[in-house]
């Protein structure tokens, strides 16, 4: 396969697989964090309200008893689990009076020596105590919650989270505060919340495992298939570089940006076939051109030098005429494809558009009387001044005029006019000639065409094609109307100078 023959960290497959899958792997880690983070809180937060729930149960059944602490602290305890709970009442100094079983535990002398002070706070109406949020305060949580009515600075549940050594393992710690100072410490291990977070761990690894996996595979399948018509096109100009122009691409793609591409490059193969197809007619007709001059001066080289009595002079003039001929065909070629590719550099100046063109009808007039053609002149009076190189448009509207000149028929008319319209002159060329074929419009100002009508006339077809390049490198442009048999119209149109 085409992705088979390059280095694989080099291919669009490659690289598209890598960008989805590590888009993919950020979304999953995101949203695997995003889980273990809820499920974390969530555990978090079942636990401090099991330890609050466990410490009102308490306090309620020592507020409503004097004695039986012991067996209701053991009897808590057993009922969830010695290692699991705990349950201390000290007084106001930390000396212990009640506790649960507490053997489990361990030493507990850090849990009630470490108690926190219940900070002083404002003033918390009973009745607005469940609005009020749990803040922290000394890397302890103060949960404020009702329990007395009257002792409202006692309102208040401290939270915090301490390491057991004996149970290898953290433990949720509550402290809340008698109104007679004594304490009340409630404990919670979160040895089975670790476990159940580490067990989410091992899930999330696992799932983030089988989404690479996962991942890897949908990325190499959607790269693949996106790439399934970029080999297409691929496979195609492999075979226009065996000279199939007629190949073309499949343009029913379901994907618009691939069905662009293919419109491009159809697009680009119509034009390479229309100009391979153009350069093999420029190539026959310079070679049909290249003929004549090439035999003339043949024939004449061979009778000078087997006809002693020929007139030498006569000869020779006609072989340095055909070799003339020869060498403007080759200049204006090279000049057309210099001004065509932006080469070509030639100073501009402020020229009288309207006295050139008078000059030019002046210069061609005698053409015109010898052809018993009519040339008349309908040129504006007045000044109208265009910067332009003045030896192009002057060599353009004479070649123009010539050409009209030439397939004009006796007793013909030709009128030059200008006319000015908006920031533009148009220079006007008609003639009541042979006309121009609608087939042959297109093609003749193109180098050496010459239509069906005009190849047995003189001439090598460049004329209107430096003309039209001559006006395009002077910002103009050039268009034409013709009719068979009755005629031509050229109209050039020039930028005015401000």
């Amino acid at each position: 396969m085409f992705w088979k023959k390059n280095r694989i960290t080099k291919t669009l497959v490659f690289k598209l697989t890598f960008q989805y899958l590590a888009l993919y792997l950020v979304l999953n880690i995101v949203l695997a964090f995003i889980i273990y983070s809820e499920i974390k809180a969530f555990q978090e937060n079942r636990i401090d309200k099991q330890l609050l729930a466990n410490i009102k149960s308490v306090k309620t059944a020592i507020l409503n008893s004097s004695q039986g602490f012991n067996y209701k602290f053991c009897e808590l305890s057993a009922a969830e689990g010695a290692d699991n709970s705990l349950y201390i009442l000290t007084d106001s100094l930390h000396e212990i009076i009640q506790t649960s079983y507490i053997n489990p535990w361990g030493d507990i002398e850090n849990v009630i020596s470490n108690t926190p002070k219940l900070p002083v706070v404002e003033y918390v109406s009973p009745l607005n105590i469940e609005y009020v949020k749990p803040w922290s305060h000394n890397n302890t949580i103060i949960v404020p919650t009702l329990l007395y009515k009257e002792y409202w600075d006692k309102n208040f549940i401290i939270c915090k989270t301490v390491f057991v050594e004996k149970l290898n393992t953290k433990a949720r710690i509550g402290y809340m505060y008698f109104p007679n100072g004594n304490i009340l410490i409630s404990g919670l291990s979160l040895k089975d919340n670790f476990a159940l977070l580490k067990q989410v761990r091992k899930k999330v690894f696992i799932f983030l495992l089988l989404s690479i996996c996962f991942g890897s595979l949908i990325g190499i399948y959607i790269s693949r298939k996106s790439m399934r018509d970029v080999v297409r096109i691929t496979n195609a100009v492999n075979k226009i570089q065996k000279r199939n122009l007629s190949i073309r691409v499949d343009e029913n793609n379901n994907s618009v940006e691939i069905n662009n591409l293919a419109l491009a490059f159809n697009d680009m193969l119509n034009r390479i076939e229309i100009l391979i197809k153009e350069q093999q007619q420029l190539t026959d007709d310079i070679a049909h051109d290249l003929r004549s001059p090439l035999t003339g001066i043949r024939g004449f080289a061979e009778t000078g030098l087997t006809n002693s009595m020929t007139d030498n002079n006569y000869l020779f003039s006609n072989i340095i005429s055909e070799s003339d001929r020869l060498t403007n065909m080759v200049n204006s070629t090279l000049e057309i494809s210099e001004i065509e590719s932006g080469v070509y550099k030639n100073a501009f100046e402020n020229v009288d558009i309207n006295k050139l063109l008078c000059n030019a009808v002046d210069l061609l007039t005698p053409l015109a009387e010898q052809k018993e053609v009519a040339l008349t002149n309908n040129i504006l009076s007045e000044s109208v001044i265009i910067n332009a190189n003045k030896q192009m448009i002057q060599r353009a509207v004479s070649n123009i005029i010539d050409n009209a000149i030439k397939f004009t028929t006796v007793g013909g008319i030709v009128k030059v006019s200008s006319i000015i319209e908006n920031e533009n002159i148009n220079i006007i060329i008609e003639d009541s000639g042979i006309g121009i074929q609608q087939k042959d419009l297109d093609k003749i100002f193109e180098k050496f065409y010459k239509a069906d009508k005009s190849r047995n006339t003189s001439g090598n077809g460049l004329g209107l094609s430096i003309a039209k390049a001559y006006i395009a490198y002077n910002k103009g442009s050039i268009r034409i109307r013709s009719i068979i048999n009755k005629g031509s119209i050229f109209t050039i149109t020039l930028p005015i100078t401000e």
